[in-house]
């Protein structure tokens, strides 16, 4: 059994989520937004290189792993109709960071859906199946394009 929390949910600070961590005993975190020093927080898909290779090697050192992404992947900040390529250059983003960190699993979200409320649960579910099996056929095109990674 692996315990893990949001990261976010103990603070925002990268020294706060390794301080929560280590206080509660747990090795692993599921990592979504951080924010390192000299960085604006953000999603761990989404922070600079720099500063994504900073958190990395820091939570190395402290010896906290992560076993899942919190990913921004298909969240409220996008509509159902917004283009997909928008997804999906998170999607190239996440996975080489994904394998650099050893980590296995991404949380997706839903889209938002339209105005129509009669319509919000079979859209969202209709769209989530469709990117979600769209993602899927793509992940070896993804993973093709970080050769060096692809053992994650």
């Amino acid at each position: 059994m692996i315990l893990t929390g949001i990261d976010d949910e103990a603070g925002v600070r990268l020294d706060a989520l390794i301080k929560a961590a280590h206080e509660l005993g747990w090795n692993c975190l599921e990592l979504r937004a951080v924010e390192v020093p000299g960085f604006a927080r953000a999603n761990v898909h989404d922070i600079p290189d720099q500063a994504f290779d900073l958190a990395a090697d820091r939570l190395s050192e402290t010896g906290l792993g992560v076993h899942c992404f919190g990913s921004a992947i298909a969240n409220w900040s996008r509509k159902i109709s917004d283009p997909f390529d928008l997804t999906l250059a998170e999607v190239k983003r996440c996975i080489p960071r994904m394998q650099r960190l050893g980590t296995k699993l991404v949380r997706l979200m839903s889209f938002k859906p339209g105005d129509a409320v009669k319509a919000r649960d079979k859209q969202i579910y209709d769209s989530f199946v469709r990117y979600a099996r769209q993602l899927e056929a793509m992940i070896g095109v993804i993973k093709a394009e970080f050769p060096k990674t692809t053992e994650a």
